[in-house]
């Protein structure tokens, strides 16, 4: 058993503190383009790592750069820039709210185990008293 002594985090959310974060969570999602995708869909589509982002990039400027028409018109290199750069800034801002996340989940994580190291010293006292 830990030490149900330690209290090693003491603090609460004032009530404008948590409706100030809440407000700015819901402005951030009113920022977003309104994409759901389905569980299939996300287990189906491709993603994008380092390697595949270089041959997505190469792509693009081989498109760019060829004077033979090679690629069909259906292929729109300014569609394809526009969705690279809003994939850059999508990971951007992703990898801050996953440090933020974290944050969260750790503070809910040390905050439970406190509570139950708690109960669990209290509910041991109370048997040993009985």
């Amino acid at each position: 058993m830990g030490n149900s002594t330690q209290n090693r985090i003491d603090f609460t959310f004032t009530d404008a503190q948590a409706t100030a974060i809440m407000d700015h969570l819901n402005a951030i999602r009113q920022l977003l383009p309104p994409i759901g995708l389905t569980k299939k869909e996300r287990k189906t589509l491709h993603g994008a790592n380092v390697n595949n982002k270089a041959f997505i990039e190469d792509a693009i400027t081989s498109i760019n750069t060829t004077t033979e028409k090679v690629v069909p018109d259906f292929i729109n290199t300014a569609d394809m820039e526009k969705d690279l750069l809003l994939f850059e800034q999508v990971h951007t801002i992703q990898s801050l709210m996953e440090v933020v996340a974290q944050q969260l989940s750790d503070i809910k994580r040390l905050t439970a185990h406190e509570l139950y190291e708690k109960a669990l010293t209290t509910h041991n006292l109370f048997e040993i008293a009985s």
